[in-house]
Order: structure tokens, then C-alpha cells, then sequence
């Protein structure tokens, strides 16, 4: 049985392991690498440690405190001046001493381990109890910033929005921001609005004020008040307010509506009507009431806008599944039955394309509900299209390299992780090629960079232009990229290889001045059983890439 317990969390994390006698350090490396699924790199001396972590990042650092040219403690205190900070590192010792292992602990380190008889079989467990530390703190990190991300984004929203929107502390009703809209609204400036009290504002008593803002505080809340202007003009509003919290603190977000000429005109109009068509066309989404039989009975500005009909066209002749593209309607139709018998059933938000009068699509989310005491129901249908792509676009730069198009690094290495992981799985064939441009150097010096980009962009485009969907194309280096071939063996591998390199040769690159060709030199290795991770792989054609170098360039060698 092992004596660690694998995580497969661990993949494709790093491990640097200091230690200067090279058979245990190697036999540290293999346990790791099976016990615990981790890429272990070894070096001996502390100039060698400091050298790997200017090119590299370990997600941790294995440290024999007595190393033959320095101490641990000496090793820490030169990363920490080269980095300003110190990886996660574990301290081992081939003694026990107290006095050190809390000098070690002070300074950081996530274990203190002793090279008794058992230390092997102990070692993988302690290394995946500090890796799970290490993943959940950063787990946690990044929830951190992602809280934070939404709080800007709701503040950026605050300040742009048209509606009259104020943040008041509900301890003492003081006004703490206000957007534009609103110090147009109250007439006041942005300094005196946010120095002013809601209890100043409005015109009900103040005991009276303060229990609706208690009673805000820990729930949604609507309610109508009257509320005075600078210019003494006292207005009727409906406000909607809600908690939220902010850098630990809790205050009341209160959107505020101007709803004196809907009082003005109580007398003429019932109320309940007057409201419902208020809300309706001010909600800033395109929204429409439908009827049982899905006819739109009513639709604002916003959806005229979107759909491209006007309300004549629309209202009481137009179902709203003309709006549906055909591969989401029979969802929607669903949710249209169920939701008058349970609306509770089936979701009140989801994300359908809506197909305009030119003919255009646009991804929507669609908020639904129904109308009390009928069987008609209000949609409120908002486009996030800009949204989608927008993310679309983040997802595309945060997985491929901006230059060529090719994946980046670090998504190569977890694709290849994955494809390798289901080789083994499935028993399925897998090849890698590691491919290098023939002295490209000389391609920068001769004739700049800008062309030895659009040199390494037209490499990449003719890569594509050959293989297949399936395959993952990486920029693993400068002028060095990556191939992971899944279903492909070794020999049908190096015919994919012979057809790149061909196509390599033949391409022309032309510059302002000159005319020149490229060539590369590619190693391919396949999948052996006795690999444990996609890096074996990587090594066995990276060394087949060298011998392609060695024997003169612009060839293909299988390992």
C-alpha cells in the first residue's frame, strides 16, 4: 500500500527539492512524483536553488538544512532578497535539534522532517497535508479578489446608472454615496448630499424613518415616502432598498423612484395600473406580459428596441416564441406550461438566444414570473451578448499565447495533463512533438523582431492548417513549441511531423527587403507505460529534438 494518499489536486505542481546527496534526492524525486502525482526538480547546491527560481516558480521547496556550501536558513535569506518573499518550503535534517526546528518555523517553514528510518514513508503524507494547505490558501485568495471584483463592478454600476441610487449606514441613516443621478434629483452637490442625513430628506417622522431603515437592514424592502428637495419641493418616492455588505460593513442600497405625477394622478388612474406600467417601462430591460396562449399582450420601449418591431406590430398579434431560435424553444415552451401550474417548478432566470426581425441573434438572460391572481406572466429580457463575448475574450487571452494563437504554457500543460491522464485511462495511443525553428536567431538579427514574429504567427498558422481538432498546439519556449497528438502513435506521429516540417520549408516569409525560408527540427516521442506524468513524454522528444539539431537540422527524429 502507499504510505501517502495521492491528490490528484497535485498535478502539475512543482516541487523543488534541495539536497546534495544526488541517490536520495533521486529517490525523493520518484516517491513524490508516484506517491503524491508531483514534478520534482533537484538541485544540489544553494547557487544552483537560487539559479532554477529565477527562471521557475515551485509551489514548494524540499530543504536539507545542511547543505555542503551553505545553510537553509542562508538559502531563505537570498531567495527572500532576489524575491522579496519565500516560496512554501519544508526543512529536512538528517538530526533533531528543538532550538532549530523552531528557528525554522518562525522563519516559515511549513514542516520541520527528521531523515529517521522512516522518513520516506512518512515524507509523501507531510507533502500532501502542506500541499492541501497551499492549495486552499489560494483557494481562498482568489475568492478574496473575486468578492472584491464584484464589489468594484457593483460600484462602477452605482455610478453609471441613470436611477436615482443612494448607500446610507443604517446604524444612523447618514447618506454615505449617492450617484449622479441622485444629486441631480435632490439638488444638492456630491459633498453636501453625502454629508446630509435620509432622516433630513424625508418628510416622515424621524422615529418612523429609522424603523424602516432597521427593518431594511436585514432584509429587501419597498416602501413609498415623501422626500424634500433643495429647492423645498417635496416629492412623493418609491423606494427599493436592499442590504449589502462592503469592506465588512453593512449598509442599505436604496434605489429611489419619482413617483409624484403618478400621485398627481391617482384620482384619474387606479393605482395598481399606474404602478404596474410605471415599473414596466422603467425597468431598462426589453419586457413584455404574455398571455396564456404565449401572445405578447404587452411590450415596453426597451423590447421594441431589441426586437426591431414596433408595439403596434407586437402587442396582441405576435406570440413571443417568433423571438425564440428553434434550438431553445421547445425549453422555453416547457417552462411556459409548468410555470402556470407551479412556477416555483421551473426557473424564474435562465440564458436563451433571442432572434430579432433582421434576423440577427443576441444571447439574453430571461427573467419571468407570473402575474398574480392570473395566468399571464411578465419577461424581462436583458442582452448580455457584449457580456459573453467579452468573457469569451478573457477566457481566449487567459489560455493562449497573444502573439501566435497557440496555446500559452501553462493551458498546454494542462491540456496535455489531461489528454496524457486519459491515455493511460483508456490504453489509448498518445504522441508529443517538440518542434524548434532552425536558427532563428539569426532570423531577429538579419531582420528584427517584428519579423521574427510574424515569422513565428505564420509557423503557428501553418501548424493549424495540418492538424487536427483534437490536437494541442503549445508555445512552450521562445521559438519552440509543442505538439500532443492524441490517438496517434509513434509512427503516424512522425508522419504528422514529416508534413509539418515540409510545409515549414515551403513556406516563404518576405519582408520589406528580402525574401527567406525557415526550417525546424522536430522530436517526437510516444506514450510508454512506464511514464507517470506528460513530462516524460516532453523529455523523450525534447531529446529527440536535440538529435534532430545534432545531425544537422531541419529533419525529424522519433526517440
Amino acid at each position: 500500500m502507499r504510505s501517502g494518499s495521492y491528490d490528484e489536486k497535485n498535478n502539475g505542481m512543482q516541487v523543488l527539492l534541495v539536497e546534495d546527496a544526488a541517490d536520495q534526492g533521486l529517490l525523493v524525486c520518484r516517491i513524490l512524483a508516484r506517491e503524491c502525482g508531483l514534478t520534482c526538480h533537484q538541485v544540489f547546491t544553494c547557487a544552483e536553488a537560487l539559479d532554477w527560481l529565477r527562471y521557475n516558480s515551485a509551489d514548494l521547496i524540499l530543504l536539507d538544512y545542511n547543505l555542503s556550501n551553505c545553510t537553509a536558513m542562508e538559502l531563505l535569506e537570498a531567495i527572500e532578497r532576489e524575491n522579496g518573499q519565500t516560496p512554501p518550503f519544508i526543512v529536512t535534517t538528517g538530526y533533531g535539534d528543538e532550538i532549530l526546528a523552531v528557528n525554522m518555523m518562525k522563519r516559515g517553514a511549513r514542516d520541520y522532517l527528521i531523515k529517521h528510518d522512516n522518513f520516506l514513508q512518512e515524507l509523501p503524507a507531510a507533502i500532501n497535508r502542506v500541499l492541501a494547505d497551499i492549495v486552499l490558501e489560494r483557494q481562498h485568495d482568489a475568492s478574496r479578489r473575486e468578492i472584491r471584483e464584484k464589489e468594484i463592478r457593483y460600484f462602477q454600476f452605482f455610478q453609471s446608472s441613470k436611477s436615482i441610487m443612494l448607500m446610507i449606514d443604517p446604524q444612523n441613516g447618514k447618506i454615505m454615496d449617492a450617484n449622479e443621478a441622485a444629486c441631480v434629483f435632490y439638488g444638492y452637490s456630491y459633498r453636501r448630499l453625502t454629508t446630509m442625513r435620509i432622516t433630513t430628506i424625508s418628510q416622515d417622522p424621524f422615529e418612523e424613518v429609522m424603523d424602516v431603515i432597521r427593518k431594511a437592514e436585514n432584509e429587501q424592502n419597498h416602501f413609498e415616502t415623501r422626500h424634500k428637495l433643495a429647492s423645498g419641493e417635496i416629492c412623493h418616492v418609491e423606494i427599493f432598498s436592499s442590504p449589502i455588505d462592503f469592506e465588512n460593513k453593512r449598509y442599505l442600497f436604496a434605489i429611489i423612484h419619482d413617483i409624484t405625477k403618478r400621485k398627481q394622478a391617482q384620482e384619474a388612474l387606479k393605482y395598481s395600473e399606474n404602478l404596474y406600467r410605471t415599473i414596466f417601462e422603467a425597468t431598462g430591460t426589453a419586457s413584455m406580459i404574455i398571455d396564456e396562449d404565449t401572445t405578447i399582450l404587452l411590450a415596453n420601449n426597451e423590447f421594441q428596441k431589441l426586437s426591431g418591431y414596433s408595439r403596434e406590430e407586437i402587442e396582441h398579434k405576435m406570440s413571443w416564441t417568433s423571438f425564440v431560435v428553434p434550438e431553445d424553444l421547445e425549453r422555453m415552451l416547457k417552462y411556459h406550461r409548468e410555470r402556470r401550474v407551479d412556477q416555483l417548478g421551473v426557473p424564474i432566470k435562465y440564458e436563451f438566444r433571442f432572434l430579432n426581425r433582421s434576423g440577427q441573434v443576441f444571447t439574453c438572460i430571461n427573467t419571468i414570473g407570473m402575474v398574480p391572481g392570473s395566468k399571464r406572466s411578465i419577461a424581462s429580457v436583458m442582452d448580455i451578448s457584449e457580456r459573453k463575448m467579452l468573457e469569451n475574450q478573457l477566457r481566449i487571452l487567459a489560455t493562449t499565447d497573444p502573439l501566435t494563437g497557440a496555446y500559452n504554457r501553462r493551458t498546454f500543460f494542462e491540456m496535455g495533463g489531461i489528454e496524457f491522464n486519459r491515455s493511460k485511462r483508456y490504453e489509448n495511443a498518445l504522441s508529443v512533438l517538440m518542434m524548434d525553428i532552425d536558427h532563428f536567431k539569426l532570423v531577429n538579427d538579419n531582420y528584427g523582431h517584428n519579423v521574427g514574429d510574424i515569422t513565428l504567427s505564420t509557423l503557428v498558422a501553418n501548424c493549424m492548417s495540418i492538424l487536427r481538432a483534437i490536437d494541442i498546439l503549445g508555445r512552450v519556449g521562445g521559438e519552440e513549441f509543442s505538439v500532443i497528438l492524441p490517438h496517434t502513435s509513434g509512427q503516424e506521429a512522425m508522419l504528422v511531423a514529416e508534413r509539418l516540417r515540409q510545409v515549414i520549408e515551403k513556406s516563404i516569409m518576405e519582408t520589406d527587403n528580402a525574401v527567406f525560408f525557415i526550417t525546424v527540427s522536430i522530436g517526437v516521442a510516444e506514450i510508454r507505460p512506464e511514464d507517470i506524468t506528460v513530462d516524460d513524454i516532453l523529455k523523450r522528444a525534447d531529446h529527440a529534438l536535440y538529435q534532430a539539431k545534432n545531425k544537422g537540422r531541419n529533419r525529424v527524429e522519433l526517440d
